[in-house]
């Protein structure tokens, strides 16, 4: 039997895109039950509270979406310089993300979902996550 063998960094990669497949769950669930139970809702309005009065308060949020800015044009500028196999799959999938993270940090409505944080939260992880996959696929090529 012909067994294919794969590289450590491609066995990253794909525990990398199952913990990535789990943030997003674990987003959407966390989102739809703040719809439907109270004890949830009532805890992600409150943790939502408090992130805004700290972390995610308009000052701190300039800062973040320059940060981004910055870090998007980076990538993208060091994935067009090194053109390597599965660079159009790696590129799509960090501008999907970007898209959606910069929404999250751009667009005003967003900040009225009541698990606001958490859905930020967990875009910046899995956003982080495709940047490692990519570094990693491009590392040993």
């Amino acid at each position: 039997m012909f067994r294919n063998k794969l590289s450590p960094s491609r066995a990253i990669s794909k525990i990398l895109s199952v913990f990535q497949v789990l943030c997003i769950a674990g987003a959407w669930l966390l989102n739809d039950l703040s719809h439907k139970k109270v004890g949830v809702n009532h805890h992600v309005v409150f943790k939502k509270q408090q992130h805004m009065q700290s972390i995610l308060n308009g000052n701190h949020m300039v800062v973040y979406q320059i940060l981004f800015i910055a870090i998007v044009f980076l990538v993208l500028f060091d994935m067009i310089r090194q053109k390597k196999t599965g660079y159009y799959i790696s590129v799509a999938a960090f501008i999907l993300w970007s898209l959606i993270l910069g929404a999250a940090l751009f667009v005003p409505g967003t900040i009225k979902i009541p698990a606001y944080s958490y859905l930020l939260l967990f875009s910046v992880i899995v956003w982080c996550l495709e940047i490692l996959k990519f570094s990693l696929n491009n590392q040993n090529k």
